[in-house]
């Protein structure tokens, strides 16, 4: 294994989002790491070739895996800093030193003539005079030098303040698990690692080393676009001799952009003890919804949603596809929830096999792509995919907990009936019973405490009657909401009770204990 540890002298990341320059960049990119070793491989005063054949192999690695804990997104304020080149002496002084590369060029050059040497030489020399920018320049323009009275350019500084790990260190570790380093190529690594002093802005202060062995779970690890929760600028073959040609292109003034690949990127839970989790905690894919539904038509926008898929896969496919829950995402759980459907998720069980997970991925991706049109009643809906998507509703953090107390946002369909018949007090206990032995087979810790009603328990959601009847084995079943407590924080996405290929039985979790 190589690992690189990145340690935050500071307990502060100051790095800006390539694509949004007022947002914070979490977790680091690998291809920042990489940028700032070939930076300073080209900072020595005679770059070492040992080096530099290290980050070319460096850059064949691949993405690496990233250990990184959560951390806290600082408010971004506006600043307004002094220009470091006034307009006085900045261009006049980057066109010296590009007149002073010619004039070195000229010289290097063995079949230059005595005359256009001589005439180099005095370019140079002139080059070189950089107090002749100055001399002679009227004071009241000379004053422009002085920090009080350079002009002022508005510049933010977004950043995230990291969470100490159990040692105080603030660190991220890049880790690639099957790459080895012979003696000489640890050697220029330890080299330049040894002189990486920041990672990003000037005030992220960082040490670096490498490591042999790193035993930390990953916290982020490619995955299939599908999957994605982060896209990170990653390098790939070439980076090295990109980056040196932008250098030459943009001088360290000029505006430029960072080559690299965009990768993307699952981000998984810290911690080697995990809550117990439901069967239907497994990969969750989301789509928002235009317009937007009431909750009445939750199993139409679902049911649309599930033909859209399986009209798509091949026979062998087929059986993947249909374990497939697609799940209706009500806006719930605030006090301004309309519990107007925001959006769906396709979920593929925890416990299905790899091939049957590819499978059913081939399925989403062949039958919704990243935008699809699906009719819904009188209304085309269109569902476009969203990898990170700015609605609280439709991450799968919103859905997963944990906690204790989950309630119904979608009501859930009791597939059972007491063997006589009930008062109403009698069915409601019945019902409880039957949707704690529901819990236990979904695989999740027998509930200390079960309460059931027709009306919502949950702000937004909407209650019984505004649903449709549903059948389910050929039977009309009843639709309950349900408060549901288990001994200990569980695991979520949950879904419990029949009807949860169509997205009944969603469960919200209590926000008093989250875990």
């Amino acid at each position: 294994m190589l690992a690189i540890e990145v340690e935050f002298l500071t307990g502060r990341y100051v790095a800006a989002q390539h694509d949004d320059r007022d947002a914070a960049e979490w977790p680091p990119h690998p291809a920042r790491l990489f940028s700032a070793l070939v930076a300073e491989w080209g900072a020595a005063p005679e770059p070492a070739e040992a080096e530099a054949t290290l980050l070319r192999e460096l850059e064949k690695l691949g993405p690496p895996l990233l250990v990184a804990e959560e951390a806290q997104h600082r408010g971004t304020v506006t600043h307004y800093v002094p220009v470091n080149d006034t307009s006085l002496v900045g261009s006049k002084l980057w066109s010296r030193w590009e007149k002073a590369e010619q004039a070195h060029a000229t010289l290097a050059e063995p079949g230059a003539t005595a005359r256009v040497r001589a005439k180099a030489s005095r370019d140079l020399a002139k080059a070189k005079d950089v107090t002749s920018l100055i001399t002679g320049t009227p004071t009241g323009q000379t004053a422009e030098l002085l920090p009080e009275h350079r002009p002022k350019q508005a510049r933010t500084f977004p950043s995230v303040t990291l969470t100490p790990g159990p040692d105080g260190r603030c660190t991220v570790t890049f880790q690639w698990p099957d790459a080895h380093l012979a003696g000489a190529e640890r050697l220029a690594l330890d080299g330049l690692l040894s002189r990486v002093t920041r990672l990003g802005h000037t005030s992220s202060l960082v040490t670096c080393r490498a490591l042999a062995i790193d035993g930390t779970e990953p916290s982020y690890r490619p995955a299939a676009r599908m999957l994605a929760t982060h896209r990170l600028r990653t390098v790939s073959e070439g980076q090295f001799e990109a980056l040196v040609g932008e250098h030459h292109r943009h001088r360290g003034s000029s505006p430029r952009s960072l080559p690299s690949t965009i990768t993307p990127y699952t981000i998984e839970r810290l911690g080697a003890q995990k809550p117990p989790s439901a069967a239907t905690s497994g990969t969750w894919v989301t789509y928002e919804a235009a317009p937007r539904l009431s909750g009445r038509a939750l199993a139409n926008l679902t049911g649309a949603v599930r033909a859209a898929i399986e009209s798509s896969v091949s026979a062998e496919d087929s059986a993947a596809v249909h374990e497939v829950l697609v799940v209706g995402l009500p806006n719930v759980g605030h006090p301004y929830a309309t519990g107007d459907l925001l959006g769906v998720a396709a979920l593929i069980p925890r416990d299905s096999s790899r091939a049957d997970r590819d499978a059913a991925l081939r399925g989403i991706g062949r039958g919704l792509g990243d935008v699809a049109a699906v009719p819904v009643g009188a209304t085309c809906v269109e569902v476009t995919r969203r990898t990170a998507p700015d609605l609280a509703t439709l991450t799968r953090e919103r859905w997963s907990g944990p906690a204790t107390t989950w309630f119904t946002a979608t009501p859930l369909v009791v597939a059972g009936h007491p063997a006589r018949r009930l008062s109403n007090a009698g069915f409601n206990a019945w019902t409880a019973g039957w949707i704690a032995e529901s819990c236990h087979r979904a695989g999740l810790p027998t509930p200390v405490d079960v309460a059931v009603s027709l009306d919502p328990l949950l702000a937004g959601a909407r209650p019984v009657r505004a649903y449709p009847r549903v059948a389910h084995e050929g039977r009309v079943r009843r639709l309950v909401h349900a408060r549901i407590a288990f001994p200990s924080p569980v695991l979520g996405p949950v879904l419990v009770g029949g009807g949860r290929h169509a997205g009944f039985g969603l469960l919200f979790p209590g926000k008093d204990d989250r875990a």
